[in-house]
């Protein structure tokens, strides 16, 4: 009798307190630009979270590696426009490698990420999504509020130059 293991996620939701001043000023923007504000500053601290992961994927054959990707989370899982998620996850389709004769075979990456990052009977577990995430957390939040600023002021001059 086999004992299954459920497969373990990071799956962290961020609330950031003393970024008063930023929600006021996002606040003022209109919808569209209140919205790519949120989603570059958004980007820009998930693709931390995606380099620290590249950084720590143990290599056999760069397969994984090349698999790490980071981008907006698909429509059936977002919350509303108001809420983007954003996530770092292993491309679903691996590489395609032809071998002799022109037969093509694609590696399964996602399979084998979850075997890296939690082991099995066979091979210990060698985390490399969860130390990223460890240890990028703080960074990705100053990267969050140093974009989302940069954006803010970005679109308020850009409003001064419509509205004048």
């Amino acid at each position: 009798m086999g004992v299954s293991r459920a497969s373990q996620i990071v799956d962290a939701n961020f609330k950031i307190k003393g970024l008063d001043a930023l929600n006021k000023e996002l606040k003022k923007l209109p919808d569209d630009m209140r919205t790519k504000a949120l989603n570059g500053a958004l980007l820009a601290s998930t693709k931390i979270l995606k380099d620290r992961a590249i950084a720590y994927v143990p290599v056999d054959t760069g397969n994984l590696r090349g698999a790490i990707k980071a981008g907006r989370a698909p429509k059936k899982q977002q919350v509303s426009k108001w809420n983007p998620k954003y996530k770092v996850s292993i491309k679903k389709k691996g590489k395609v490698t032809i071998l002799s004769r022109g037969k093509k075979r694609r590696s399964n990456s996602t399979f084998y990420a979850r075997i890296v990052e939690e082991g099995s009977s066979k091979m210990q577990p060698r985390p490399f999504m969860r130390q990223a995430f460890i240890s990028t957390r703080g960074q990705a939040v100053r990267v969050f509020a140093k974009i989302l600023d940069k954006k803010i002021a970005f679109f308020n001059k850009k409003l001064q130059r419509l509205r004048s």
